[in-house]
């Protein structure tokens, strides 16, 4: 029976091959094989993972190292096998009492402080019992309770003594109910009400509130006595409608949204954008695009010609071609200002400024072959510049979109001007 149980393991844990191996090629290779075959489920996320470098070293690298051992015995599967199974199940014992029982512990009560040992005070403890109420894992108690700790029921009057007593208890009420959502919220006692006998705890007693089926849909209150070391003396379970409670605010995690800034105006995430895709280097700073007045007449009025075209049906350049045009104009004033420096006939240029040509993609380009492949990428990405507007004006109800795609028109002319003179020619100058 136990070799059929062993050899049921070897099949369910993939370890089979590993041990053919080690059986055919002898301790060394097969310790080396062994040794990669567990750097490599490491790194893969293989049983969801490793939590530290302890956790690295004893889950992986040794639990699959000490497969080789089935090398020593060349061409006899069966010992081989036991060996192989035997130590790797050990090396998984020890790590899971030790490495991973740390860390449950620091995890669960003493979150942020754990240093040489558990942390055990009102706050901890709480928190470690508003987890075992909610999570239905009552032994993670254990830590906190003493021999003398005692678990009172006040609808029942019933008490049980000992901790094996208190997790068989909290254990119970979970199986008895085991389709049942719970709820446990950290609370105050904000006020009690008066009655004919004296309540135990009074305002400012922190609690646990625990709920059924719905979050506010409370049905009773945990609250904690302890001794001067922080361990756990009594666990109190109230239904009393004397306590009246306010329950603390969720703990929500930090995220990225939370330092995010609605940006005043759409050149914030148009020079963003800029500097993200290559156009605009980290010398570069927003006044120096903001301000290129030179040639924003010109600018405008490549805008209005565009513009023009739609007549006053703003929506419709909006679902149509609005994307087509942000490229078209970013193309145009890099070729436009490229030009300019160079002495090339601007004329074309400013013909090439047409609805036509924005909604066919087409930059009617009269330069190079090497610098037509830069500005048909720089239409593509100058697309994406709508999306800015589009974000903008949805943070801005308030905006008018007219007056603000008028203004990132006249941006991203102005970002394709200063591509033209600070970045374009270097890249030029790399292809030849």
């Amino acid at each position: 029976k136990v070799l059929c149980a062993m050899l049921v393991c070897v099949m369910l844990l993939g370890m089979l091959p590993i041990i053919v191996f080690c059986i055919r090629h002898g301790f060394g290779p097969g310790m080396l094989v062994t040794t990669t075959h567990g750097i490599l489920q490491a790194l893969l996320g293989s049983s969801g993972g490793f939590v530290g470098w302890q956790s690295f070293i004893g889950d992986y690298l040794v639990a699959y190292m000490v497969l080789g051992v089935a090398g020593l015995f060349r061409g006899k599967f069966v010992p081989a096998a036991l060996l192989a199974c035997a130590t790797r199940y050990l090396v998984h014992y020890v790590v899971g009492a030790t490495v991973w029982g740390v860390l449950i512990l620091s995890g669960d009560v003493a979150i942020h402080e754990y240093t040489e040992g558990i942390v055990r005070d009102e706050a901890h403890n709480l928190a470690l019992l508003r987890y075992t109420l909610q999570k239905g894992e009552p032994k993670r108690m254990l830590g906190v309770l003493r021999k003398e700790s005692v678990y009172a029921s006040e609808a029942s009057g019933k008490e049980w003594a000992g901790p094996k007593e208190i997790i068989a208890r909290l254990q119970f009420v979970r199986d008895s109910n085991p389709d049942k959502k719970y709820y446990a919220h950290l609370a105050t006692i904000t006020s009690v009400d008066d009655g004919e006998t004296e309540l135990p705890y009074g305002v400012g007693q922190r609690c646990v509130i625990l709920a059924e089926e719905e979050e506010n849909n409370y049905v009773s209150i945990a609250f904690l006595d302890m001794d001067e070391e922080g361990y756990v003396t009594k666990l109190t379970i109230s239904v009393n409608g004397r306590y009246h409670f306010k329950v603390d605010e969720p703990i929500r995690p930090k995220n990225i949204l939370d330092d995010f800034e609605i940006p005043e105006s759409v050149a914030v995430p148009m020079l963003a954008r800029a500097h993200f895709h290559g156009f605009l280097d980290h010398e570069t700073e927003d006044e120096d695009v903001l301000g290129c007045l030179d040639n924003v007449k010109t600018y405008e009025n490549n805008i209005a010609q565009e513009l023009e075209m739609f007549g006053d049906d703003s929506e419709t350049a909006e679902k149509e071609t609005c994307a087509h045009m942000f490229g078209h104009l970013f193309a145009k004033s890099i070729e436009y200002d490229y030009s300019q420096r160079h002495g090339l006939d601007r004329s074309q240029i400013l013909d090439g400024y047409s609805l036509q040509d924005a909604v066919a993609g087409d930059l009617g380009l009269h330069l190079k072959p090497e610098i037509k492949d830069k500005l048909r990428i720089a239409f593509d990405y100058g697309k994406q510049f709508y999306k800015d507007l589009k974000v903008f004006c949805a943070m801005h109800e308030d905006s008018e979109f007219e007056e603000e795609l008028f203004k990132a028109l006249v941006i991203v002319q102005q970002i394709g001007e200063v591509y033209s003179k600070t970045i374009l020619d270097a890249q030029l100058e790399g292809l030849e």
